[in-house]
């Protein structure tokens, strides 16, 4: 085992008083953010003492810890004890003491009270919380929960979200008015076709797209846009072919897990999928999407639009639509 991982796994056995577990495995994961940076992750899962020759990889049995930090800032990111059973010797709190509560939190996660996170609602043995800056609500928003069970033991921890940093936050006055925006408002009035299950029809319905827009009100960002981290690249191709290909088409079988070796992660090499879409990539999607779709749809020439294309682990994505299609949620 690489000596900084198990550096790692040391530091979270003592910080969680997991004593009485043995850990089970673990792996190291990288996803991308919003604002293009990379983040490794090392997820672990602790089994109890008690629980020997575990061979079910589809569920871990109860009391499994499973805890996942981010390599670099050594800050918490999720602690699951599944089932809601936790058999730790401490990790106890008092849920009418909401500020030892936070300030645990905080010491966790790095993150600090009423400038990045701030208290949201309580529900039975819960507290939530929710993304802001310096008081001020954000979107997509960002939320921690934190969950004990009837002794006080924490069972859940989980942070989602961005959490951006002071320096990528731009401070400004709060400029924009219900005038300058009426024209804007008007135009995200969409008619839009949604699906009633228990019918098994369509129906139209009026409805707002969500929209950003710029404090001075010179610039819009779509709802997609904020919450996508995968970068797509646009297209708005309409795919045609002449000659429809005779043959069945025979894809395969794609592996969308990623094997993250330490030095990757130590190194901060970047994430592949922040890599731009090459010009020559695009001629083999384009062409690789030709043949699938004269294949399986044979006299759909001109019928469909790539819309977009993306990379995921690996891959690339592509996304089509009907080209005439309406307005539809899905």
């Amino acid at each position: 085992m690489d000596k900084r991982i198990k550096e790692l796994i040391d530091i979270t056995r003592e910080k969680y008083c997991l004593h009485e577990y043995y850990l089970h495995t673990f792996d190291i994961h990288r996803n991308t953010t919003i604002f293009k940076d990379t983040v490794y992750r090392l997820s672990m899962e602790w089994f109890p003492n008690h629980i020997k020759n575990w061979d079910d990889e589809t569920y871990n049995p109860e009391g499994t810890a499973c805890i996942e930090i981010d390599i670099h800032s050594r800050k918490t990111k999720h602690v699951i004890f599944s089932e809601g059973i936790s058999t730790v010797d401490g990790m106890t709190f008092d849920l009418n003491n909401r500020d030892e509560i936070i300030k645990w939190i905080e010491k966790e996660t790095g993150l600090i009270y009423g400038r990045q996170f701030e208290f949201w609602k309580e529900e039975e043995r819960e507290l939530h919380f929710k993304e802001c800056i310096d008081g001020v609500a954000v979107s997509p928003s960002g939320y921690i929960e934190f969950k004990l069970d009837k002794e006080g033991k924490l069972t859940l921890l989980s942070v989602y979200g961005q959490f951006p940093s002071e320096k990528l936050v731009k401070q400004e006055k709060y400029m924009l008015s219900l005038e300058q925006v009426e024209e804007l408002a008007k135009e995200q009035l969409k008619l839009i076709e949604f699906p009633v299950i228990e019918q098994k029809k369509i129906v139209p319905a009026f409805a707002i797209e969500e929209i950003y827009i710029k404090n001075d009100c010179s610039s819009t960002l779509p709802f997609e846009f904020i919450v996508d981290d995968k970068f797509p690249l646009r297209m708005d191709k309409v795919i045609e072919w002449d000659d429809p290909i005779q043959k069945t088409f025979h894809g395969k079988i794609l592996s969308l897990v990623e094997n993250v070796t330490p030095e990757q992660a130590f190194w901060c090499e970047p994430h592949p999928d922040l890599q731009p879409i090459t010009e020559d990539e695009i001629k083999k999607c384009i062409s690789t999407i030709r043949k699938f779709l004269s294949q399986e749809y044979t006299s759909d020439s001109g019928k469909w639009a790539l819309m977009s294309l993306c990379r995921d682990k690996g891959y690339i994505h592509a996304t089509l639509k009907v080209k005439e299609q309406k307005e539809r949620v899905f």
